[in-house]
């Protein structure tokens, strides 16, 4: 099987919860929000090739040997999820490297995720918010991927902008305090582009004292690698 592959390289983990964490991505031209979600700041990609898992288990090998040892491995996009059939070979090659398998995803495919679920180790989920990416909702999409992710380490995240607005953020409150008020949220603050700004400190600040007292772990964590400006 083969799936269309946009890049694989090493660098640092930029968003969420392992942030400054080193990985390899492995980064999945396909998604199925693309070109809609107005902060979209990954494709169209110009060199994507279409791989056997067994090419794709080569390349990682060789940036094993030229970085050395990394954190985990960063299955990511696009929406790697879109891919579930082709993971379910990939990441068995990829285990027997050692590897710790990390899920970066939309957190809108929960059927695809059932497939690969006992596979992954950690699961980086986004919650998009309406008001945040002009696109239609999807609470139910996420409510499912969330009850079926936390079999595994996962956490959310979800991108605020000056556009988002309070009723969205009490959606994703609801939906985590459902499955377990324990699981991490990160609020990132957009990475201004094309027009489109995060809130300002105040806000953010005020947001992260609001949620803090109904759930148990809150961080707001910008895009490192932006700040960086690295991959």
């Amino acid at each position: 099987m083969r799936a269309e592959i946009a890049e694989i390289f090493w660098s640092i983990q930029g968003e969420g919860i392992f942030y400054g964490a080193k990985q390899i991505f492995i980064r999945f031209a396909s998604c199925n929000l693309r070109p809609r979600c107005l902060y979209c700041d990954t494709g169209p990609f110009p060199n994507v090739e279409v791989l056997e898992s067994s090419e794709v288990r080569e390349r990682v090998g060789d940036l094993l040997r030229l970085y050395g040892p990394v954190h985990s491995i960063s299955l990511t996009g696009g929406e790697p999820l879109l891919c579930a059939d082709y993971l379910k070979g990939l990441i068995p090659l990829l285990k027997d490297l050692n590897l710790v398998i990390y899920l970066e995803t939309n957190g809108t495919l929960p059927q695809e995720l059932r497939k690969v679920i006992n596979l992954v180790d950690i699961i980086a989920m986004d919650m998009k918010l309406p008001s945040s990416t002009g696109l239609s909702p999807f609470w139910e999409e996420h409510r499912e991927f969330l009850q079926v992710g936390k079999k595994r380490r996962i956490f959310v995240k979800t991108v605020l902008t000056r556009e988002t607005n309070g009723q969205d953020l009490e959606k994703v409150l609801r939906i985590i305090e459902e499955v377990d008020r324990g699981l991490p949220l990160v609020l990132q603050p957009v990475t201004a582009m094309k027009g489109i700004g995060p809130p300002d400190i105040k806000t953010l600040l005020e947001l992260r004292e609001r949620i803090g007292k109904r759930l148990e772990s809150v961080r707001i964590i910008p895009q490192i690698h932006k700040i960086m400006g690295v991959r």
